[in-house]
Parts: structure tokens; C-alpha cells; sequence
């Protein structure tokens, strides 16, 4: 949200400024609309926030010449994951396919990913353990070699797959993979997957924007071809661990008390809860077309909302819906890339804000949307605050069938993503079959100009594909409802037909599950 607005701002030349704590704005004649001045007006504290933490360059400092860093606090708890759930650890990985159709000089292609793991030293790091303390370090005794076979289109998706089963040996292996694979003259595939301890979605994008750089660059002028970097994940890693008890005082309370006795979402389920988290999954894909999104986008700017509190308040009802429940928690993860040498970098740094819902079927839909903006705006005010560190505060205690504090997520994806484009190459994105789900179930939604391509994520230990379908329906009813008219009372939106109803309810209620019998779905 807040990095997509700088970057409109930045393409027309737009440029923003601080003086005793007042936002400066100074833009060509003309550039600054009145949309513009609205969201500048909506976002001012984040941004003056984000300016003040950018200018400061001793904010984050480089280490001098050091290969062994502490482990961040997102990577202490992955770390931890990746060891306890052992071959399920595979949901970790961040693993993506593009197909490349040309002239490929397959050397270079080589030679510029090697340049992205020298130049990342997180690409290159090892985590072990040493004197009961986990420590990573950078392992320069990695070589990078891009592996390349020549198979028929057949064999692409087995291979493919095999490479997916492939776990990541924290101690001791690369944890950046890179396969290329040749299936015609003049077409290859590229699949990469990394650990998420070293990654996250935002690493992928500038992983692409570097490659396509080094690559067009003469092979004597590519480390030359990208500006330096001035710290290094180990540096960040090093620096949390520094601040945070004076992250922690600005935070750490705001959250104890908003999460205070907040009881778990009981979505019914189609199967009995394993004991045991499993982490087997699918996704199920469904579009939001221009029409609905123009309709979305109005009610948004008539009520200073932005899109990600709008789909929250849907996703709310929906919930509610399904479980009777007035009060929860959504996990909502943020790219946590608040200065500018963050953002360059290639790591682990999105956090998750577990925002609580309480949803009161006498609310019309606006009066919810802005309690949610509300409650979401405060959850920025205190979003340095690590997941892993609530957690801790809140002394949940361990159940092994589920993920603390929330089980159910929401993201959206609406910051332009850099084109990722190589000379004499036709580039496509490939899907790769999805197999697993870190939780109960994950609304995805990625905003690509005025539509919305959206999936659900969700455990098949838990739903079936019927289920999901029927839930899909739910939220595009609950969305037609809103859309019809915003003023209308939560208890006034039906989701699901009499025939509908009696199957969720006999499914939901023919199985040994912790969803209380005597609720019943909402209608």
C-alpha cells in the first residue's frame, strides 16, 4: 500500500519531505490529483514515519567483514518449524517456473544468477547451531552451478515435481536451487525455488528485476550494472536483535491487550482435525472482473478506505458467517520494507499482523468497514512489532493441530511488480501445481490493473474440494450483497441456499471435530 504510493508518486516526480514533523510536498503543475492529495492525507503518518526512518543511514549500520550473524526473529521461528515438522518442512519453500522462448545464451543466464548470490550474502548463508545457540552463517565454499538437462515436454512436470519434493539441508546446502531445462530449440524452463528463511515473495520480484539487468549487460560491466548495497541481511538480523527492546516498549502491549482472551476461529471442517498439523494442501483459483473492481474502488474512495480493508470486512462476514463467532483473528502479512536499503534487499522480512475482527450482525456493512479501518490503521502504528514476539507475550499455549493465534489469512498483492524481461525471449509465467497450506485456509488476492485474480488456499486434511467451492460462492455472495447496498445489516446477507446449508451442515456435523454442535451456519 504504502510503497505502491511512493512509487506512483516517484514516476511523476513527485517528491516528499519532512520538516518538524510536517509532511512537504512538491510535484510538477498538474501531477498532484485530488486522488493523489486523498491517499497522501490517509497515509501521512506511515509516510512520515518511513521518511524519518530512511534518512537516518545509522539506523541500520554494516558490519564490518563478519560471515556469522544471530538469526532474526521471523527466522528463529521458521528455523524452529523447518526442524520440528521435518519432511512437511517443504511448505516452506518458495519455488516458481518461467518458460523462456528464443535465443538464450544459457552461459550468461548462469553467470548473472551466480552474480545475484554474490551479491546477496544471504543466498550463500548456513544456519547451525553452536553452544545451544542457532547462528547463520555466510558459506562462501558454495559454488552455484545452474543445472541444465535436456528433456521432451513430457518429462517437464515430473521433473519439476521431483525438484519440489527436494528438502533444503539447513546446515549444509545451498539454499537457492536454479534448473534449466531445454524442451525445444528455442525453448527452455527456468524453475528456481529457495528456502523461505532466506526469502519471501518481495525477494522473488527484485531476484527477476536483477536478472534482467546483469543479463542485458556486457559480461565486463555487470557487477557494475546495479548499485551497491549498503548492508546486508545479516546486518538487519543483527540490528533487530539490538533495538527490539525498544521496538518492543512502543509495541509489545498494544498487542497483549487488543489479543487478550481472543478465542480461536472454529471454521466447521469436512474432516476430523488431525492431532498433528498437516501441512497438505490445494488452491483454488477465481476472478474479479473490471465491472465488480470499478464498484469496489468507488465505495472505497467515497469512504476513504483502501482496497485491503474493504476485502477484510468481506472476508469478516464471510467468517462470521460460517461460525457464528463476533470476535477473531485474520493473519495479515506485510511486506515490513520500511526503508529504502530494505527494500533492496533479497531475505526474510514480511511480518504478519494479527488483526481482530468483532463483527455485530446489527452493523451495516459501512459501519464495519470503518471499525476495520480503524482497527487496521492501528495495527500499522505497532506492525514493527515481530509476529514471533506476540506469540511470546501471549503465552498461547502449544496445540500441535493448529497455528497459533489465528488460522485463517488474508494477503493482497497490489504493489506493481517490476517487468521481468530478457532480450530475443518471449517470458511466461508458469503455474506450478500447489500441494500444501500453512494454514486452515488463506484468501490470495493480487490486484493487476482493475481486476483481481484471487485463490484460496486450504488444508485437504481438513476441507474438501466441495466445501471450498461453496465457500468461493459464499464470498461472492457476500460481495453482490455489499455492492447491492453497503448500508445493509450483516444479518441481512444470506450466503447459502437451504440445499446448500443442509449439506455443510451435514458434512460439518457427520464427522468427530472440534466445531461446536450446537452452531449452526449463518444465514
Amino acid at each position: 500500500m504504502l510503497i505502491s504510493l511512493l512509487k506512483e508518486l516517484n514516476k511523476k516526480n513527485i517528491t516528499l519531505s519532512v520538516e518538524n514533523d510536517n509532511l512537504k510536498v512538491k510535484a510538477p503543475k498538474n501531477c498532484l490529483t485530488d486522488e493523489l492529495k486523498n491517499k497522501l492525507k490517509e497515509q501521512k503518518n506511515e509516510i512520515i514515519n518511513f521518511i524519518n526512518s530512511s534518512r537516518n543511514e545509522d539506523l541500520i549500520s554494516r558490519l564490518d567483514k563478519r560471515s556469522i550473524f544471530e538469526l532474526s526473529f521471523s527466522q528463529e521461528r521458521l528455523w524452529f518449524l523447518s526442524v520440528y515438522e521435518g519432511e512437511d518442512s517443504k511448505t516452506y519453500h518458495m519455488p516458481f517456473l518461467v518458460k523462456l522462448s528464443g535465443s538464450l545464451d544459457i552461459k550468461t543466464l548462469e553467470h548473472s544468477i551466480s552474480c545475484i548470490l554474490q551479491r546477496h550474502d544471504v543466498l550463500r548463508t548456513n544456519f547451525v547451531k553452536k553452544e545451544e545457540k542457532i547462528i547463520q552463517y555466510v558459506n562462501d565454499n558454495h559454488a552455484f552451478v545452474l543445472n541444465y538437462s535436456e528433456i521432451s515436454n513430457a518429462d517437464l512436470f515430473p521433473l519439476v515435481d521431483n525438484e519440489l519434493l527436494r528438502n533444503f539441508d539447513l546446515e549444509k546446502s545451498l539454499l537457492f536451487r536454479a534448473s534449466l531445462f531445454k524442451t525445444d530449440e528455442y525453448e527452455y524452463y527456468l524453475f528456481v525455488n529457495m528456502h523461505h528463511i532466506i526469502s519471501d515473495g518481495w525477494s522473488i520480484n527484485i531476484f527477476l528485476k536483477e536478472l534482467s539487468i546483469l543479463y542485458k549487460s556486457p559480461s565486463s560491466q555487470q557487477t557494475k550494472s546495479l548499485n551497491p548495497l549498503r548492508i546486508q541481511y545479516g546486518d538487519y538480523a543483527a540490528w533487530q536483535k539490538k533495538n527490539m527492546l525498544k521496538i518492543l516498549k512502543n509495541g509489545i502491549d498494544y498487542w497483549k491487550q487488543e489479543l487478550k482472551d481472543i478465542p480461536m476461529l472454529l471454521l466447521p471442517t469436512s474432516y476430523a482435525r488431525p492431532a498433528i498439523q498437516k501441512y497438505n494442501g490445494k488452491r483454488v483459483k477465481f476472478q474479479i472482473g473490471k465491472n465488480i473492481f470499478n464498484e469496489i474502488d468507488s465505495i472505497c474512495k467515497t469512504h476513504k478506505a483502501t482496497l485491503f480493508m474493504f476485502l477484510l470486512s468481506v472476508f469478516s462476514i464471510l467468517l462470521h458467517k460460517y461460525t457464528s463467532q463476533k470476535n477473531f483473528v485474520i493473519g495479515c502479512p506485510i511486506a515490513n520494507r520500511k526503508t529504502f536499503d530494505i527494500e533492496q534487499l533479497i531475505g526474510f522480512f514480511v511480518n504478519t499482523l494479527p488483526i481482530k475482527v468483532s463483527v455485530n450482525k446489527e452493523l451495516s456493512f459501512l459501519e464495519l468497514l470503518s471499525d476495520l479501518k480503524k482497527k487496521t490503521k492501528k495495527a500499522y502504528d505497532f506492525q514493527d512489532i515481530p509476529f514471533e514476539k506476540i506469540v511470546e507475550a501471549l503465552k498461547t499455549p502449544r496445540d500441535t493441530s493448529r497455528s497459533p493465534i489465528f488460522q485463517v489469512m488474508l494477503i493482497l498483492q497490489n504493489t506493481p511488480q517490476d517487468l521481468f524481461e530478457l532480450p530475443n525471449l518471449k517470458i511466461e509465467n508458469i503455474e506450478l501445481q500447489h500441494k500444501t497450506s500453512k494454514f486452515d485456509l488463506t484468501l490470495d488476492v493480487n490486484q493487476i490493473n482493475e481486476q483481481l485474480y484471487c485463490s484460496v488456499e486450504y488444508s485437504t486434511s481438513l476441507f474438501s474440494d466441495h466445501y471450498i467451492n461453496n465457500f468461493i460462492e459464499g464470498f461472492k455472495t457476500v460481495l453482490n450483497h455489499v455492492l447491492d447496498d453497503d448500508t445493509k445489516k450483516l444479518k441481512n446477507i444470506n450466503i447459502v441456499s437451504e440445499k446448500e446449508k443442509h449439506w455443510l451442515l451435514d458434512e460439518c456435523n457427520n464427522t468427530k471435530k472440534d466445531y461446536p454442535r450446537e452452531k449452526t451456519i449463518h444465514r
